[in-house]
């Protein structure tokens, strides 16, 4: 699966033209701006003419499904044990794909029992016993 078709996946109503078939360039574009909004043009340049996401590294696969959400325009993201996303992501790296997420009002739920990380990415902590 390429990247375009792998970040478009989720879309209810597929980038197809009157005629039936994909159309490529709305296609593309949404691609390329749900990467960028989210700061991951790297991602973008590095796979736009592969015809697949082999190789691609586990903090890649994350922000390519980050991205696919975003396509979706969600209100809420929910991040629930996101240790293994601290591991993969530097947290300066997470740090600021939460604000990005912020930036597009996107409400975010991090769910995590490390009070540590919590007070290193939360505005707002809710603790339950």
């Amino acid at each position: 699966m390429t990247l375009y078709d792998n970040v478009t996946l989720l879309l209810k109503h597929p980038v197809y033209n009157c005629l039936g078939h994909v159309n490529r360039r709305i296609r593309n574009h949404m691609t390329q701006a749900a990467l960028n909004s989210i700061g991951a043009s790297d991602i973008f340049l590095k796979y736009r003419k592969k015809k697949d996401l082999a190789g691609s590294s586990t903090q890649e696969q994350f922000l390519i499904e980050i991205a696919k959400w975003v396509c979706l325009k969600p209100k809420l993201f929910v991040f629930c044990n996101s240790a293994s996303v601290y591991n993969s992501l530097s947290a300066q790296r997470f740090s600021q794909l939460l604000e990005r997420l912020r930036s597009l009002g996107i409400t975010i739920l991090l769910i995590s029992s490390s009070e540590e990380n919590l007070q290193k990415f939360c505005t707002r902590i809710i603790e339950l016993w």
